[in-house]
């Protein structure tokens, strides 16, 4: 079982930048998730929102003990997130989605700058960090990054070559 991020849009908003996504479920559509960028917790919509709900155990935000109501689609996505590495905190839903928005607003960002420019990564740099070239890429250019920078990690636009 794989979730996915897709049609991912952000907004400004009151408290930042919130964001509209389509949660998916090995490639099926199984909610609307709204971020409102006011303080609050994600809004999901569920695509099965009619079914009856069902019980499932889970912990409120105190940490006790709750059984809450949920689509059953809803209900697997609770399973799936509270079985994973580091789901004890309250709403790890919304933690789990964010991060994967996160991940695919960054990847965003790299086909962005890798349209006009050669980006690279380079050896012990931070996650995110990143060297700009302010020339196109091809296979020229980085031939030449490489052979006068032996530090390269990686040049990025390679990811992205058909």
């Amino acid at each position: 079982m794989t979730y996915t991020i897709k049609g991912f849009k952000t907004f400004r908003g009151m408290e930042g930048e919130g964001f509209n996504a389509v949660l998916c479920r090995d490639g099926k559509k199984v909610a609307l998730v709204d971020d409102d960028a006011n303080g609050g917790p994600l809004d999901y919509h569920w695509a099965d929102w009619s079914a009856p709900k069902v019980e499932v155990p889970t912990v409120n935000w105190e940490g006790k003990p709750w059984v809450r109501k949920c689509t059953p689609e809803e209900a697997e996505f609770v399973k799936f997130v509270r079985a994973q590495p580091g789901a004890e905190a309250f709403e790890p839903e919304d933690t789990f989605v964010c991060a994967l928005v996160d991940e695919l607003a960054a990847e965003k960002k790299l086909r962005r700058w890798c349209k006009t420019q050669t980006v690279v990564r380079v050896k012990g740099a931070k996650p995110g960090d990143y060297v700009l070239y302010k020339v196109p890429y091809s296979p020229k250019v980085a031939a030449a990054i490489r052979s006068r920078f032996p530090d390269v990690e990686e040049i990025v636009n390679e990811r992205f070559v058909a």
